[in-house]
């Protein structure tokens, strides 16, 4: 009996490891159709610290509605305090009309915020930053993880310009020193804060109209006991630019697990993609092992502490590092690169031009471009040719007399010579000469005969010359249905070529007599008429 619970506890175990995903050899192991990195089981979870340093980073602890002064005055917003500007404190409960403030700041309003606005010209700075004294003191050389969402609003009164500053968070080491001042106008550095930047954000990070969550480790140098969220220093008037940002669940946390990796581990890149010497690197460290990655999987034999990156479209995705160690593991950021090479054919109208990277073209020819950045080559051949405004081209149509011919969602009701302006498929125009000619199908026999008592002595087919090609066939049957009269391929409209009245060299009994005409017209379409006529004595 113990012989045999053994065993069974050895295959069990047995069966596990099977069932375990291995992070670094691009097989699906655990048969959950997901390989490597894109399998959960391979992801570096941080392990944070029970301690949350920011209170109220949520925003949603208020005693009263930030209105007019008591958001500096620290009467409503909980534990933070104004430092620079007037930031907003957006609050669902204190607005009476919700979507009228939801569309004057151009985002959409569920919980509470902060706004800040930052504006630099050379006439005019106005940068918004605040801040708030941590629960516990941040420890010089600990490692943290600071965690927040942001956005900005796509309002054209907010935001314009195109340059890239930096949102900033600083430490001040001394709670004691963070407090509201008026001097709004002043750059945040000229307040006499003694700051200590701790990361940043670049605004080209940052989304519009939909938040966006950032997180980022840091270890500070000195130790920090209060928090501003600003802006850099020492660039009024360079960006001249306008924006609304908003932020909100501001979290700060001890970061336990990956500290140790996160001073060692720095990638940077070497050479260019685009002369295909590039490579990715990070520094060496005794007893760390390097895989690298491409779009979640392992790429084979990639375990040294670089990676060299060919010219190929192949080379597209997302990169990674993963660093492992006796402790546990670090997983870089996401490293897109872009190798791209296309060919692209390309039509303008007239006055437009082809603009590229740097360039811009206004004539028909081949042309190569090229875009190169640290993680991006872009090869573009562009056979540039022009869709210019075409006249003298004729459409020619008919139409039926009584009623209209439709072209260019235009209709038209009389015949005649039109010039109609359409749009190409590439949306440059296009004159064209319309003739509309009007075709009348109209076949006419009359319907009472005399002969020798008319003007008209013999029985005809009318109908319009212009439209008529020849009339095919023309027969009058008797009552009896005797065929007594034939004529074929003539011009309607001549009295003498119709009946007159005889039949057999005598003139034919009065009587209803039945008349058949076949007529083609110009258009090719052939049609009849079969018509009752009263002949009546005449002779």
């Amino acid at each position: 009996m113990k012989h045999s619970i053994i065993t069974i506890a050895l295959c069990f175990i047995s069966t596990l490891s099977l069932g375990m995903e291995i992070c670094d050899n691009g097989v699906d192991d655990d048969n959950d159709g997901l390989i490597d990195l894109n399998d959960p089981d391979c992801v570096c979870q941080d392990e944070l610290g029970d301690i949350q340093y920011i209170p109220n980073g949520d925003f949603e602890s208020t005693l009263d509605c930030c209105f007019f002064n008591n958001f500096q005055d620290g009467e409503c917003l909980l534990n933070w305090t104004p430092v620079n500007g007037s930031p907003e404190h957006i609050d669902p409960e204190c607005y009476s009309d919700l979507t009228s403030e939801e569309e004057s700041i151009g985002i959409k309003i569920d919980n509470k915020f902060i706004g800040l606005i930052y504006q630099d010209f050379n006439s005019f700075e106005f940068k918004e930053t605040f801040g708030v004294c941590t629960n516990e003191p941040i420890i010089k050389d600990k490692f943290y993880k600071l965690e927040f969402d942001l956005v900005f609003t796509e309002h054209p009164e907010f935001d314009f310009g195109e340059s890239n500053p930096y949102l900033i968070f600083y430490g001040l080491k001394d709670c004691n020193e963070l407090q509201f001042t008026e001097r709004t106008n002043d750059d945040l550095c000229e307040l006499g804060f003694d700051l200590h930047p701790l990361d940043s954000i670049a605004f080209d990070q940052i989304p519009y109209s939909e938040w966006k969550s950032f997180s980022t480790n840091f270890s500070p140098t000195i130790d920090i006991n209060a928090l501003i969220i600003g802006y850099e220093c020492g660039e009024d008037g360079l960006h001249g630019i306008k924006r609304f940002l908003f932020i909100d669940n501001i979290k700060l946390s001890e970061l336990l697990t990956q500290a140790g990796f996160d001073s060692n581990i720095n990638i940077f890149s070497r050479g260019a993609l685009c002369n295909d010497d590039f490579s990715l690197h990070t520094s060496p460290v005794t007893g760390y092992n390097y895989q690298w990655y491409q779009n979640g999987i392992a790429i084979e034999n990639a375990s040294q502490h670089f990676l060299d990156i060919k010219k190929d479209t192949t080379s597209s995705g997302v990169y990674n590092l993963r660093v492992t160690n006796s402790f546990g593991c670090f997983l870089s950021d996401d490293i897109p690169i872009s190798v791209i090479d296309e060919s692209i054919d390309t039509v303008l109208c007239m006055g437009q031009s082809l603009k590229t990277s740097d360039s811009a073209y206004d004539e028909p020819g081949i042309y190569y471009d090229e875009i190169s950045s640290e993680y991006k080559c872009a090869n573009y051949t562009y056979n540039l040719a022009y869709d210019e405004i075409i006249t003298g081209q004729t459409i020619v149509e008919i139409f039926e007399k009584g009623s209209s011919y439709s072209f260019a969602n235009n209709s038209y009701s009389e015949q005649g010579t039109y010039e109609v302006l359409l749009k190409t498929d590439e949306g440059c125009d296009s004159l064209i000469t319309l003739i509309l000619s009007e075709i009348d199908y109209n076949i006419t026999i009359p319907n009472i005969f005399t002969p020798q008592q008319s003007d008209n002595n013999h029985l005809t087919v009318y109908a319009d010359n212009t439209s008529t090609e020849i009339v095919l066939r023309y027969i009058i049957y008797d009552r009896w249905g005797n065929q007594i009269f034939l004529k074929e391929n003539f011009n309607p409209n001549i009295e003498d070529i119709g009946w007159n009245g005889m039949t057999n060299d005598r003139p034919a009994a009065s009587g209803i007599y039945t008349c058949f005409a076949e007529v083609m017209f110009v258009t090719g379409e052939i049609k009849s008429i079969a018509s009752p006529v009263l002949l009546l004595p005449g002779y």
